[in-house]
């Protein structure tokens, strides 16, 4: 065991009749924002739930169960698992079809079909990529920003023999029409 020097002298505590001062308290830290932690993990419905309603949230979602709705999940990733099924539309900012969906998906970011997933209705993304093996029923819009009316797009005919290189001035005002058109804005 460690001994203390002989020469270092502790002086005896001194009796006084003043109270001692109270020591100063720490500064206790600014409280900061409550928030809780993002999860490591995404919010998932698992493959033995069957859930009918609206779900919207501010986390990633795993939809391995079924689901009859609207899903929208605006700033987050949506992945419908192998085992998963959903009926309705599914709004988020990227979504990724492994199971089955019936209903529209609309995202900001891309929507990916992989090659076990079927999608049964319409795709609205600027990034859409389909697995090879993958089933699609519907359409796809890669310019959800933009509203084209039929009456916007040129108008598709078969041209009689010997016509080539001829137009009507009405298809050559239709297609000036078509050029006219302003750009998409950005939102």
């Amino acid at each position: 065991m460690w001994k203390r020097p002989d020469d270092v002298a502790v002086p005896p505590p001194v009796a006084s009749d003043q109270p001692r001062p109270a020591s100063p308290a720490p500064p206790t830290p600014a409280p900061a924002s409550v928030r809780p932690p993002a999860p490591s993990s995404p919010a998932r419905l698992g493959p033995s739930l069957h859930l009918e309603g609206k779900l919207s949230g501010e986390e990633d979602l795993l939809v391995d169960g079924r689901f009859r709705g609207e899903i929208q999940v605006p700033e987050h990733q949506v992945t419908i698992g192998g085992d998963g099924r959903v009926e309705g539309e599914v709004r988020a900012c990227a979504i990724v079809v492994e199971g089955e969906v019936r209903g529209n998906l609309t995202a900001t970011q891309q929507v990916l079909v992989r090659a076990s997933g079927r999608v049964h209705g319409d795709i609205r993304a600027p990034r859409v990529a389909l697995d090879q093996g993958c089933r699609f029923k519907g359409a796809i819009d890669m310019e959800p920003n933009v509203k084209a009316t039929p009456a916007d797009l040129p108008e598709r005919r078969e041209t009689a023999p010997g016509r080539e290189g001829r137009e009507s001035r009405r298809e050559r005002e239709a297609a000036r029409e078509v050029a006219v058109l302003p750009p998409p804005t950005a939102s």
